[in-house]
């Protein structure tokens, strides 16, 4: 698993947790219980919309970060049984014509989710138990294909990315270019997530190999774009597509987590825009010299313009406008209450894996935000043993 990890097909996850016995013991009795019948779901909620932290939403799912972490085959029997569960979501398209995923190069018209597909696919007939979507999706088959080499789970990795690229709306995606933009923050995170797991996955030969990288690179150079070339905030932070005054930095922290990866497997570009990022991923822990106090560093929504709706361009500023009964406190006499941080699945659980993730990539100041915020929320280390999903930690 050392060289597994090393490798960066995937994060960082911390080897040096000590699962209980009893962890891995309820996770056999948990799946023994679990519906895992023909098209059963498993452990998995079947409505992806549901609200709320999930086991199968993060970089990776809990039963997949449990199995990197312990090599348990309990562990390894619950990732593989959710990666069955998911094959019978309706996400499977194929070009009749090539047996391959559906691509939107051969048909920049079509959408199997939003707007008018051109030509028109095929929906399921009957009832179904799943209703997918991409802001709440995991990461189901891309480590069980690495560890089995079994082609099943390369189609299914191939099917989740073909239909997160296809569900938007043609003209919004920019048709063939297959832009992933029109999602929440967090469901760009994690199509961005499957669309890279389908190009690193693939062999070179294989025929979705180019399209997958091609589509990849589009969306990289459109984030490259938008981001480091445009005149967006000035403090690296992604504005809510549905509010143009606010952002959403635990939002912000899925898109670090997955551009880290894509910077570490160097894809074009991909460096420079974590670094973007960064500014606010990384800078909402380290600027406290500055007028902004670490301890606030996990929000849920935060006003990043003023009132005449201009980018806020300090940290000071920020500060005030989010948390103005903190204003003139000393940073040291604030402790962490947002964002949960004595639990394994909340805000301040998702900020430790970015920080993680971000200096396995190289960000500037990200290894030393780390175990600051590390030494900030000592917490949840009790809780990362029994669900590692978030712990990824500096190489």
């Amino acid at each position: 698993m050392p060289y597994f990890l090393a490798s960066r097909a995937t994060w960082n996850y911390d080897l040096n947790l000590q699962v209980p016995e009893t962890v891995l013991a309820a996770e056999a009795t948990a799946l023994a219980n679990a519906d895992t019948s023909p098209m059963g779901p498993a452990f998995l909620k079947t409505y992806f919309p549901n609200t709320g932290g999930r086991p199968e939403i993060g970089p990776l799912p809990r039963w997949t970060a449990l199995y990197l972490v312990t090599q348990d085959d309990r562990a390894r029997a619950s990732m593989m049984a959710v990666a069955d569960a998911a094959a019978g979501v309706p996400t499977h398209y194929r070009d009749e014509n090539t047996g391959q995923p559906l691509d939107v190069v051969t048909n920049p018209n079509v959408t199997v989710r939003f707007g008018t597909s051109n030509p028109a696919v095929p929906s399921g007939s009957g009832s179904t138990i799943w209703t997918p979507d991409t802001a709440h999706q995991g990461s189901f088959a891309y480590i069980p294909y690495l560890i089995t080499g079994d082609a099943f789970y390369l189609d299914e990795t191939m099917f989740w990315a073909a239909w997160n690229i296809a569900s938007a709306n043609p003209s919004y995606r920019q048709g063939s270019t297959g832009l992933i933009k029109p999602e929440q923050v967090r469901g760009q995170a994690w199509a961005l997530r499957s669309i890279g797991e389908a190009a690193r996955a693939l062999p070179d030969n294989h025929p979705m190999k180019s399209y997958f990288q091609g589509r990849l690179e589009n969306n990289l150079n459109w984030y490259h774009q938008q981001y480091v070339n445009a005149s967006e905030s000035p403090m690296g932070a992604i504005q809510k597509p549905d509010e143009v005054n606010e952002t959403s930095p635990w939002q912000n922290d899925f898109m670090g987590v997955v551009m880290s990866q894509l910077a570490e497997n160097n894809e074009p570009k991909a460096q420079e825009i974590v670094n973007w990022f960064s500014k606010f991923n990384v800078g909402r822990f380290v600027n406290d010299a500055n007028g902004f106090c670490a301890a606030h560093a996990p929000g849920y929504y935060w006003i990043f313009r003023d009132s005449s709706g201009n980018y806020i361009n300090s940290w000071s500023a920020l500060y005030a406008k989010n948390y103005a009964g903190d204003v003139g406190k000393s940073c040291s006499s604030l402790s962490v209450t947002e964002g949960y941080p004595t639990q394994a699945s909340g805000y301040a659980a998702y900020a430790r894996g970015m920080l993680g993730a971000a200096a396995g990539a190289n960000v500037a100041n990200a290894r030393d935000a780390y175990f600051k915020w590390k030494g900030m929320t000592p917490g949840m280390d009790a809780k990362l043993v029994s669900d590692p999903t978030w712990a990824i930690v500096p190489r």
